[in-house]
């Protein structure tokens, strides 16, 4: 198929639903109000572009402190955050303090199509149908986290952290319905914020003066070519950049997000306090923790990031002798304590409400030392694939390892701690994964370094913020010189270009969403939720795929019944598994997603040619079609 005919294929389901440009709304609203919370904990100098992160951040450790307590229902503590935005504005629009960060209305304008793009796009991916839309729907239904004595999360794994799933929970509370695309269009809000303070960067390097980087907002906005270069700075430049990733309910977006802002915000505080100015460099530390707390509450996994991210920021600290350890030991602790006390909170949470429900380390025995060879050479293969992160990953580390083979003390500061502190994630992280596919993977998930690329999305903005900053030294110490009046326009030309076409040039990368088998799928699932009664059991028979399908349809029926087995192309004795799953699970229907000699031969029914087909046990105990779907020629076999 053409460019073209993809495309034509694409468009018309680009233009949003009015009840998905309603979740868009309630998403700009939540972005506001956390925006309007993260501003009022520092002065004009607190970085304004990391509000919304700081906000996040009390956010979070405002539902994990208040709503482990008890069945305390989640929207009175909504309401009260959502009074203390609305009195923050109202504060700051009195003091002559700007809402927004400068550069913001720029940023949302060149961004308008990407932004576009995501309010129509749907779920589509494993882990939403497994965790990540049932942990937000869960949010939504009941009001409250799951626990012991309330009812159960379809979620695989209820123990995870909430602080994403509270941004489509609080969208879906003001939308009155479930947003499930609110995270992916939260996803490229908080790539459009990082892209401004990317910007603060960029006019840092520029000016050649770090006082620039944590001034207050500057009289006029940048320009709208710089604004453009760091919006492509995280989206198509960006070598961790992944659609699949940052237009879905995945956290990996927030993770990189967060790493960045939070080392930024800690490099920053380092950068005041080593001028002589500690009111402001504990401020930006204050700041820094609640970002680090959101960290804390992405994921699991996230605790190292949190981890390595306070290790580099130490390292940074220890290299300087403009800092010193009286004030860089008290600064890095009051960075640590609020993702500390989050953590230590929803910890004992899950062990009172949730235990058990979450991945755990395998046991020292079991651990994979034979696999290691294995192992290194998956994630040596990962890092040849995917040249341009590592690649920068390596320049990076070189002038870390630069930095470090000075004398202690020694220290520059500058563009040389950020590379320090960037160097320190990235690496550490690394080594951190690969500990997890030594003592927490199994199998071939081990062996393979299994999803050893998207792992490593997380540290990808961190690394991006020191090019970005080096590449603004570099243009104003070689480039900007050389320069002609038409080259400059021809540049700005390109970069405004770029920012605004790519994502309609790209438009089959970005509606990844709009596979026609996936969509099919969905259809018979909305369908099933309509009629299908509340208590069905259902069993999904499809032989051609590894088992995500019956994912999509179970959070598609929206608990108008459940699926409770699967026959999939890994099964083993179809019939024979089919027959057992039947027995076990008493299931009252079978959704067959295609013709299929299996049902065929189990149920002693008459399937429809070319037909997905849903058969009902009667009460005699036989098996009779009772609706079918005919499968679009697009939709079939693979």
């Amino acid at each position: 198929m053409s460019w073209v005919d993809r495309l034509a294929a694409i468009v018309p389901h680009v233009p949003p639903s009015p009840s998905q440009v309603i979740g868009v709304g309630a998403v700009a609203l939540v972005a506001v109000a956390l925006a309007g919370l993260g501003g009022t904990i520092g002065r004009r100098e607190r970085l304004p572009e990391t509000d919304l992160f700081v906000g996040w951040g009390v956010v979070a450790s405002a539902f994990t402190l208040v709503g482990t307590i008890g069945p305390i229902p989640f929207t009175a503590i909504a309401g009260l955050l959502l009074v203390g935005s609305v009195v923050a504005y109202a504060v700051r629009f009195r003091q002559a303090d700007r809402a927004f960060p400068a550069g913001t209305g720029r940023a949302v304008v060149l961004a308008a199509p990407l932004l576009i793009l995501a309010a129509s796009i749907t779920a589509s991916q494993w882990d939403e149908f497994t965790q990540w839309l049932h942990s937000a729907r869960y949010l939504f239904q009941y009001d409250l986290f799951p626990g012991r004595g309330r009812p159960a999360s379809t979620a695989i794994y209820p123990a995870y952290p909430y602080a994403l799933p509270l941004i489509a929970y609080l969208a879906s509370r003001i939308a009155d319905r479930f947003v499930e695309g609110g995270v992916a269009v939260f996803n490229l809000l908080i790539l459009l914020a990082v892209a401004l303070l990317f910007v603060r960067l960029m006019r840092s390097g520029l000016e050649g003066r770090r006082r620039a980087l944590a001034s207050g907002d500057a009289a006029e906005p940048p320009p709208w070519a710089m604004v453009a270069l760091a919006l492509l700075s995280v989206t198509l430049l960006s070598p961790s950049f992944v659609p699949k990733l940052v237009l879905t309910s995945y956290a990996e977006t927030a993770a990189a997000a967060t790493v960045a802002v939070a080392g930024v915000l800690g490099w920053a505080a380092l950068e005041r306090v080593s001028a002589g100015e500690h009111g402001d460099g504990w401020r930006l530390a204050l700041r820094a923790g609640l970002v680090l707390a959101v960290l804390v509450a992405l994921k699991e996994s996230t605790l190292a990031l949190y981890l390595v991210v306070l290790g580099a920021l130490l390292l940074a600290a220890w290299r300087r002798a403009d800092v010193g350890w009286r004030v860089a030991a008290p600064l890095l602790a009051l960075a640590a304590a609020p993702g500390l006390v989050v953590y230590a909170v929803w910890r004992v949470y899950v062990a009172r409400e949730l235990p058990g429900q979450e991945v755990h380390m395998l046991p020292l025995a079991q651990w994979n030392w034979g696999l290691v060879p294995g192992i290194l050479g998956s994630m040596a293969k990962v890092g040849l694939s995917k040249v341009g992160h590592f690649g920068l990953m390596l320049v990076i580390a070189g002038f870390a390892l630069r930095a470090l083979v000075r004398r202690r003390g020694q220290g520059r500061g500058g563009i040389e701690s950020l590379a320090l502190i960037a160097a320190a994630v990235m690496v550490g992280y690394n080594a951190f994964l690969f500990f997890s596919y030594l003592a927490v993977f199994q199998g071939w998930e081990a062996e393979r370094a299994a999803s050893y690329w998207r792992y490593n999305t997380h540290v990808g903005l961190i690394g991006v913020a020191v090019a970005v900053f080096g590449a603004a030294v570099l243009w104003r110490r070689a480039a900007l010189p050389r320069l002609t009046p038409p080259a400059r326009r021809a540049l700005v030309g390109v970069a405004l270009a770029l920012t605004v076409l790519a994502p309609v040039a790209l438009l089959d990368r970005f509606r990844f969403d709009l596979e026609p088998r996936k969509l099919f799928a969905r259809q018979v699932g909305e369908t099933l939720s309509r009629s299908l009664p509340i208590e069905s059991r259902v069993i999904v028979i499809d032989p051609d795929d590894p088992g995500f399908y019956p994912l999509l349809v179970n959070y598609a029926l929206d608990g108008r019944g459940h699926v409770v087995g699967a026959i999939s192309s890994l099964t083993r004795d179809p019939p024979d598994a089919l027959r057992r799953l039947i027995w076990e699970q008493r299931a009252t229907h079978l959704l067959a997603l295609g013709p299929d000699p299996t049902v065929a031969a189990v149920t002693e029914a008459t399937l429809p040619k070319e037909a997905a087909a849903l058969l009902t046990r009667e009460r005699d105990g036989q098996w009779q079609v009772t609706k079918s779907w005919v499968v679009p020629p697009s939709a079939g076999r693979k």
